[in-house]
């Protein structure tokens, strides 16, 4: 984990979420991008000629975001690089503009909804942003202490591409060396698991750690069961590969996966299926590469 950057909208949450990537960062002296994106609807400054009130208000932001770089760095005692970014339009085009330009490994946000209309309509929030994201994001609770993961629990239901979701899972377990539990959710009532047993296997092999543990859940109530299982094992960190979701499973939330994030109590390390480092299903870097 070489690059990361935490979008903050100035709130005590954020700043939790800001406190929470120090810590990381430190560990291996990452940098830390600090990123602000200013709310309004793409194509408005040009159709209103609002461009030099919106520089004034960025030049003020961006001030705002300096002055947080020596307190941080003071935190952790120095030990890792910061610096700040500061924009206006679509939250989720530019963050995923600024996570391609500067080779992003994880971007960590807290889980704080929108507080206006107008964020929720241009999607500047967590749940918004996994939708579209291009790397792993960590999400970071409210409550949440800063500190390094110890125990991390990777839940799946061979659904997904677990080898592109291992890949990038794989510098995050070298860099802070956690116990990882892999979990796999299966409901009780399924009949042949004989394929799932292999693969639940296979993937042990895939790994840099020592420290692996197997475990299978056999449930209706996957919440409840994974819940036990958290409390039993001190799972300090979870972490769900996020599948593109259908119009219906967008509406009724149908995906464990998705319902895993919307409840979090504990950070969240989510897996995009399209990640811009690995996967040949996302155009998103033939489009940089091109422009």
């Amino acid at each position: 984990m070489k690059t990361i950057i935490v979008p903050i909208d100035f709130s005590d949450q954020s700043f939790k979420a800001l406190q929470y990537a120090g810590k990381l960062a430190a560990t291996n002296k990452a940098k830390v991008i600090i990123f602000h994106n200013l709310a309004i609807i793409p194509g408005l400054v040009e159709k209103f000629t609002l461009g030099n009130q919106i520089f004034k208000i960025l030049t003020q932001l961006e001030a705002r975001l300096q002055d947080l770089i020596p307190l941080l760095r003071r935190e952790s005692n120095f030990w890792y690089e910061a610096e700040t970014y500061c924009c206006a339009g679509s939250f989720i085009q530019n963050l995923n503009d600024l996570v391609f330009e500067k080779k992003a490994d994880l971007v960590v946000m807290d889980t704080k909804g929108a507080d206006s209309t107008l964020e929720r309509f241009l999607c500047a929030t967590a749940v918004g942003y996994i939708k579209k994201a291009i790397c792993p994001v960590l999400l970071v609770p409210q409550d949440t202490e800063p500190a390094l993961p110890k125990r991390l629990a990777y839940v799946t239901e061979f659904e997904y591409d677990e080898k592109l979701n291992i890949n990038q899972l794989v510098p995050f377990i070298q860099d802070y060396k956690p116990d990882v539990s892999l979990v796999n959710i299966r409901r009780s009532h399924d009949d042949d698991t004989t394929k799932d047993d292999q693969l639940f296997y296979d993937l042990e092999d895939q790994f840099p750690n020592e420290r692996v543990f197997m475990t299978q859940l056999f449930t209706e109530n996957f919440t409840e069961a994974l819940d036990e299982f958290i409390q039993v094992h001190q799972i300090d960190l979870l972490t769900v590969p996020v599948p593109k979701l259908s119009f219906f499973e967008d509406l009724f939330n149908t995906s464990f996966a998705w319902a895993l994030i919307h409840r979090a109590t504990l950070p969240v390390l989510t897996l995009p299926d399209a990640p811009y480092r690995f996967s040949y299903k996302t155009d998103w870097k033939l489009k940089k590469v091109a422009s």
